[in-house]
């Protein structure tokens, strides 16, 4: 049997008060040792951190256990950032400040990390999903296969979901800090677990993830449909593409993107583009700021036909 490892459990937080000390008190029902908790609240404006302190003063115990409050907001990303920071684990598990994990969550996934060699990067379970009244509304139950890259590369879209996810901190240090543009930072992880030693899928639900009109899925959706604003969700897909760039050059897979023309990368580009009714001075502007921001790949793709004849095109068939 492997020896046991030290593994982290963050919790992150932000204006969840009706549902944070149900978060905390499943964090502290874990059934795994050694095991450090870090709860990081985002700076809420409302009794989130207060009511964190008074149920962790109640039903803390002797687990190790660090709680702090950010002195401004640093929005999703940033205080996960934080949070990746502080562990210590070799394995490092992400819960919302409104989801709660299931007492064998860490056990489980700690199981799954360790059942392979190389242990994989990104380790993540099914989920039941849940109302803000708890209600359950649906159950994954499905054994999720994991693509190669490559296949990614080519246009296969899977994200391993970051309310069930379990990161290995040494994949975290070795990429470093997450762009806090990104608005989906699953997205972001799930390819650079790819580019390493990859993910494990555990068949198996492990989070209760609540669905309500506060949580991260309704805003980020909100903010994917906000015709309004199609600068601000094409500089989100911007980073994210960068990120996902840079994790390639990063990892020396040089052959994968140099064969097939960033095909994949465009039409992503381009999507998100026509989908947020920007338009060609729109598009000449990022085209500025990649130029700007010494970011060749996208000053190269914005540049690029494809993505400058969009609006005039009812489809995209890429290079």
């Amino acid at each position: 049997m492997p020896e046991p490892i030290l593994v982290s459990l963050i919790v992150c937080s932000y204006k969840q008060e009706g549902y944070i000390e149900e978060a905390v008190l499943s964090a502290l029902a874990q059934t795994y040792d050694p095991l450090e908790i870090i709860i990081s609240d985002d700076c809420s404006p409302d009794r989130t951190f207060e009511i964190i302190q008074k149920t962790l003063f109640t039903h803390a115990g002797k687990r190790n256990i660090t709680a702090y409050q950010n002195r401004t907001n640093l929005g999703l990303v940033g205080n996960l950032n934080t949070a990746f920071a502080l562990a210590q684990g070799e394995l490092i598990l992400v819960q919302g400040g409104d989801d709660c994990s299931l007492p064998d969550r860490t056990s489980e996934l700690v199981a799954a990390y360790q059942s392979q060699q190389p242990k994989p990067d990104l380790v993540f379970s099914n989920v039941h999903f849940i109302d803000n009244k708890g209600k359950l509304l649906k159950t994954q139950t499905e054994h999720r296969s994991i693509p190669t890259l490559e296949q990614v590369i080519r246009g296969r879209f899977f994200i391993a979901g970051g309310m069930a996810a379990a990161y290995s901190r040494d994949m975290l240090e070795f990429f470093g800090p997450l762009d806090r543009l990104i608005l989906y930072e699953d997205y972001v992880l799930t390819f650079r677990a790819l580019a390493r030693n990859g993910i494990k899928h555990v068949p198996k639900p492990l989070v209760k993830y609540r669905i309500h009109d506060e949580s991260i899925m309704a805003h980020e959706n909100a903010i994917a449909q906000d015709r309004e604003k199609p600068t601000k969700i094409l500089a989100r897909s911007l980073a994210q593409e960068d990120d996902r760039y840079s994790t390639w050059r990063k990892s020396g897979r040089t052959y994968i993107f140099d064969g097939w023309r960033l095909k994949r990368y465009r039409t992503y580009l381009v999507a998100d583009a026509r989908s947020s009714t920007a338009s060609r001075p729109q598009a000449m502007l990022w085209l500025l700021w990649a130029i700007l921001t010494m970011r060749p790949f996208f000053a190269r793709t914005i540049w690029s036909r494809d993505i400058l004849r969009f609006q005039n095109s009812d489809s995209y068939t890429g290079a």
